[in-house]
């Protein structure tokens, strides 16, 4: 993607071709670049890491006036094919991410992308104020599993969000986003989910 793209175009694009970028969720605001060389996390990290984790290549103006192409980006006029960036060697990547632009002007961002899955679930467990020991165990756990994404909310921003009504005890709230290839694996999931919310005394 070029650097001014924003990650909402980027990923209506990616939709058409049955991919997604798994980064947290975005509006239309922030572009590829910018989040390339910056601490930028959204509203926290999916499974894959930071949006910075997720790049792939980088083509760069350097102060100079030269432009540089590092990561998957230093092949994309041959016939190499796929290039990983971790693969072996120096990680010049790494070098211009982070860097609030120091090292030069990014133009253009490589991003690593996933197979969209078929299978999504989104579901929430809930906890009393008085049983944050136990919202915070299952969240540990969670993050610890093969899940695409947790969301943790009170109830008050989970009220303006959804405009639906809550139980009266609840003020803590964990959303759940799971994906799978087909419905047997998304059930397994859900399953793990709700084992360590329901031992952690969450209510669905």
């Amino acid at each position: 993607a070029e650097a001014g793209c924003s990650f909402f175009k980027l990923s209506q694009e990616l939709f058409k071709t049955g991919l997604l970028l798994p980064t947290a969720p975005y509006g239309a605001g922030p572009n590829v670049a910018a989040s390339a060389i910056t601490p930028v996390n959204a509203f926290g990290e999916t499974r894959y890491g930071a949006n910075i984790n997720l790049v792939e290549g980088l083509e760069v103006v350097l102060p100079s006036g030269e432009i540089t192409r590092v990561g998957s980006m230093a092949y994309a006029d041959t016939d190499f094919g796929p290039y990983y960036r971790y693969i072996t060697g120096p990680d010049l990547v790494g070098l211009f991410t982070r860097s609030n632009g120091a090292f030069g002007v990014v133009t253009k961002v490589a991003y690593r992308c996933l197979r969209h899955p078929r299978y999504w679930s989104f579901h929430s467990y809930y906890w009393p104020a008085d049983a944050i020991n136990g919202m915070t165990g299952a969240l540990m756990e969670s993050t610890a599993v093969e899940t695409f994404g947790v969301h943790l909310m009170d109830r008050w921003c989970w009220v303006k969000i959804n405009e639906v009504d809550l139980p009266e005890d609840c003020r803590f709230l964990l959303l759940f986003l799971l994906n799978a290839e087909n419905e047997l694996e998304l059930k397994a999931k859900e399953a793990t989910m709700a084992e360590i919310c329901e031992r952690h005394h969450g209510v669905l």
